[in-house]
């Protein structure tokens, strides 16, 4: 073999090396061009990632935030539990109940502060919440409050996942001021009713009544021989007429002319007519007067009328005999107080919450017109009634009616 063709063999591979080099060379340059864009698109792909991860995490802290800032700024009271214990409960709930700190609730069963009456209903509720996993109607219940007052309350609930575990959550909102509201609006419109009734049958009793009363004084004048029961019918008339005029004063504000008087003195005179009728019902009544005791500004006839009314209802739910305690003292510088405490059959709550309504008794034969008129008697001296009742143990009423203010100057 010469070495021409030699060399010409030798340039042939030269080249060919060279050019599986070059090749070489510019694969490997494109794959670490690949190579880096792919990583490069990666890093920032993740780079991005991690930074939307960071921002959803920020959303859901603010988030979180934001709710617990709403529950723990509500008014009303936010409430989870499970199977009636208490999980969480937020500072408002707490204080409806009467508890300062929320963690004093938690754990305790929620029938501590449900009332009896509502039990069975709140059970029923959570079963079949729990069982459909649905929300229940909004419904009206009474809460018992630390002090052991009543809160009528409207309860929301719907069922959730709290700790990844089924629960409750309720929303409660104290309607108690409303609905003293709507009772005194209702109480306003029976009121009216019943003053617009009275005026007009006090008006067609009184003229046949006058009539009446005049022919009986006739007889009266002609002697006993005639007409020897005529007494006693000119004193049921005049009763009568007394009782027109409870009537009339349900229908308007009566005009009277107020004075200092003692209540003392007043309540004495009260309690003076009642003692032989207390004395055949085996009924002591037993005055406890406090010292040194302000006059009042009053109408002494009219406040007589109230504790007529009141000892009369004391009598009448003992018939078994007993105590009637009757204290006057001061309750404080600017208001006197008049207690009548009886040992009597008593009043349920549900009762005693509606005295003074009209046309509203607890007996069986009552009108339920004295206790309204001396509501109104006692509200137009500016003070307030009272009461309360525990049955089988007996029955208290608090009048409490303003000082004189010229005897408070004058103390002053």
């Amino acid at each position: 073999m010469s070495d021409k063709f030699i060399m010409e063999i030798l340039d042939q591979s030269a080249n060919t090396y060279l050019i599986n080099v070059t090749k070489a060379l510019i694969f490997t340059f494109i794959t670490g061009i690949v190579l880096y864009i792919v990583i490069r698109r990666d890093v920032i792909s993740s780079h991005l990632s991690k930074q939307a991860l960071e921002e959803k995490e920020k959303q859901l802290r603010e988030s979180e935030q934001l709710y617990r800032r709403l529950v723990e700024l509500s008014p009303d009271m936010i409430l989870v539990h499970q199977e009636g214990k208490c999980l969480f409960i937020n500072t408002s709930g707490a204080r409806m109940l009467g508890y300062d700190d929320p963690q004093e609730l938690i754990g305790q069963s929620l029938f501590d502060y449900i009332h009896p009456d509502y039990h069975e209903g709140v059970k029923q509720r959570i079963q079949k919440m729990m069982k459909e996993n649905i929300s229940a109607e909004p419904v009206e219940e009474k809460l018992i409050h630390r002090d052991g007052s009543i809160l009528d309350v409207d309860v929301a609930v719907t069922p959730i996942q709290y700790n990844k575990q089924p629960a409750i959550m309720g929303v409660i909102r104290d309607i108690t001021d409303r609905k003293k509201t709507e009772d005194a609006l209702r109480k306003a419109d029976t009121l009216s009713i019943a003053g617009s009734l009275a005026a007009g049958v006090a008006h067609e009793i009184r003229n046949p009544l006058t009539v009446l009363k005049g022919f009986i004084q006739l007889f009266n004048q002609e002697g006993d021989t005639h007409f020897p029961y005529s007494k006693i019918m000119l004193s049921e008339v005049d009763r009568i007429e007394l009782i027109i005029s409870d009537f009339l004063m349900l229908a308007k504000p009566q005009h009277v002319r107020f004075s200092k008087n003692s209540l003392q003195e007043i309540v004495q005179h009260t309690i003076n007519l009642f003692e032989t009728q207390a004395i055949m019902k085996n009924v002591r009544i037993i005055p406890n007067y406090g010292p040194d005791l302000p006059q009042v500004d009053c109408e002494a006839n009219q406040l007589k009328q109230v504790f007529i009314n009141i000892l009369k209802n004391a009598l009448e739910a003992m018939p078994q005999g007993g105590n009637i305690h009757v204290r006057v003292l001061r309750k404080d510088e600017k208001h006197m107080l008049v207690r009548f405490s009886d040992q009597g059959v008593g009043i349920s709550p549900e009762k005693i919450q509606r005295l003074g309504e009209p046309f509203y008794t607890t007996k069986e034969k009552g009108t339920g017109l004295g206790l309204m008129v001396s509501y109104n008697i006692i509200k137009n001296h500016k003070g307030y009634i009272e009461a309360y009742s525990e049955p089988g143990v007996g029955t208290t009423f608090d009048i409490i009616l303003p000082i004189s203010s010229q005897q408070k100057a004058a103390e002053e």
